[in-house]
């Protein structure tokens, strides 16, 4: 396939790089994820042989810093456009900590592109998320580890002590089921793992034992360490939390912690009272007003089509879950569509499931529906119109275009591409503990930001 490409650094040294098949049709897959994977490689391949073109870049250094990460996209589309031209239609695309910056496109600037796509990523926003990983850390210190809740000495910050917490609670009845609740806190799947069997729907203890294995992972100490030194202090606390309230509010997994609570024969209701007892993690005002940069207002300026993998540990549904709150307050949920995916791993998706994605949103910018007729349907906004279509729709398109790859991704990382697409229809529990900017103490300003 000929094609042509170029690549460089941005000003700041974030990596670029773009790929433009020589039949172009103008439309750009601007993406925030420069990496060599064989399920990127492959899924560009796709776009490619679509006639559309690609831009990736890296991460580094512009990670968790919302107003650089706009900019970057900014500048490496003036590259790409005096390199190749003006592109007629631009796509947004990033997954996990990449989500973020779709959502930020999608509500701040829509001069960057037409749509924008979030997988497995960004739903609560900065502070939601780690509020929620945040909660499950202060239980393992709490409750496991024996230590001041509030962490003032940062000994867990690299991990270690996080970690040796919940190993050692492995060894016992009651430290499992203070795991369990842990897990519980962060919202932890019941199924995570795409090479194991999901555990049965009435096998409560297997289901907590699985919510505890991806707890360590789910709670990635090491990062919150590093966007705190970003946001100059702690921005997720627990100053005002009742967990006692908390405990009520765990939805299903609640009967998981009533299981694993009843295994040990101990008592919930004390440890909730413990946790409600400890001294409280205290936010930095200033830190926290950095890290609202990355809060949503849900005022969609453009279509956004979102992915989650229901069984995702580090980017849990109840995300997308929270930011759907958000764009009912913001007023504009016509322009979201929301897909889900019955599936394990942390943003292991096919081949087929991202071109749907990327489908979607080209369909939603026309206003047609998943059979190329133009569309009236309820969720219309303007040119921002799509039919909604079933998972079992979705799902077929998925399938043919996986069937087109016979070189499918088979390195562990991107194994699950081996699976058939798993499109369904899902409704996330209420997300624990939300910060959005209708959520921030000076809203107003949040908003107008």
């Amino acid at each position: 396939m000929s094609q042509a490409t170029a690549s460089g650094r941005l000003v700041d040294g974030t990596a670029w790089r773009a790929i433009v098949p020589e039949e172009w049709g103008g439309v750009v897959i601007s993406d925030a994820d420069l990496t060599d994977s064989v399920s990127h490689t492959a899924f560009d391949e796709w776009c490619l042989r679509e006639g559309m073109a690609i831009v990736r870049t890296s991460r580094e250094p512009a990670a968790w810093q919302v107003d650089r990460m706009l900019s970057n996209r900014h500048e490496v589309h003036e590259l790409f456009t005096k390199r190749f031209g003006t592109p007629k239609t631009v796509v947004a695309t990033g997954e996990s900590l990449g989500g973020m910056v779709s959502r930020a496109i999608a509500e701040r600037d829509e001069g960057l592109a037409d749509a924008a796509i979030a997988m497995n990523g960004g739903g609560s926003g900065t502070i939601g998320l780690w509020n929620a990983k945040q909660d499950a850390a202060f239980a393992v210190r709490v409750l496991i580890a024996k230590r001041d809740g509030a962490d003032r000495d940062g000994a867990d910050r690299d991990g270690c002590g996080l970690v040796e917490s919940l190993a050692a609670a492995e060894s016992s009845p009651a430290g499992r089921a203070r795991a369990t609740l842990a897990a519980a806190l962060a919202m932890q799947p019941t199924w995570s793992d795409p090479d194991t069997a999901r555990p049965a729907h009435d096998d409560l203890l297997a289901q907590a034992a699985v919510m505890r294995s991806s707890l360590g992972f789910g709670l990635a100490p090491g990062i919150r360490a590093e966007v705190e030194r970003l946001a100059g202090g702690v921005f997720a606390g627990n100053e005002d939390v009742e967990y006692a309230d908390l405990g009520c509010r765990l939805g299903r997994r609640r009967a998981v912690v009533d299981a694993a609570y009843e295994r040990a024969g101990i008592s919930l209701e004390a440890d909730l009272a413990s946790l409600d007892a400890a001294p409280r993690i205290v936010t930095d005002p200033a830190a926290v007003r950095w890290a609202e940069r990355g809060a949503w207002s849900g005022d969609l300026l453009m279509p956004l089509v979102t992915v989650y993998a229901i069984g995702d540990p580090a980017a849990v549904p109840e995300e997308e879950g929270a930011y759907q709150r958000t764009v009912e307050r913001g007023g504009s949920s016509e322009r979201l569509d929301e897909l889900y995916l019955d599936a394990a791993g942390h943003c292991r998706f096919t081949i087929g499931e991202r071109a749907v994605a990327v489908e979607r949103a080209i369909q939603h910018i026309e206003g047609v529906d998943i059979a190329g007729q133009h569309s009236d349907s309820k969720h219309s906004a303007g040119k921002h119109s799509a039919a909604r279509a079933t998972p079992a729709e979705l799902n077929a398109r998925a399938a043919l275009i996986d069937a087109q790859h016979t070189t499918q991704p088979s390195d562990a990382a991107d194994r699950p591409a081996q699976r058939h697409a798993a499109f369904v229809e899902f409704e996330p529990e209420p997300y624990l503990r939300p910060h959005d900017l209708w959520d921030a103490v000076a809203a107003p300003t949040g908003l107008d930001a």
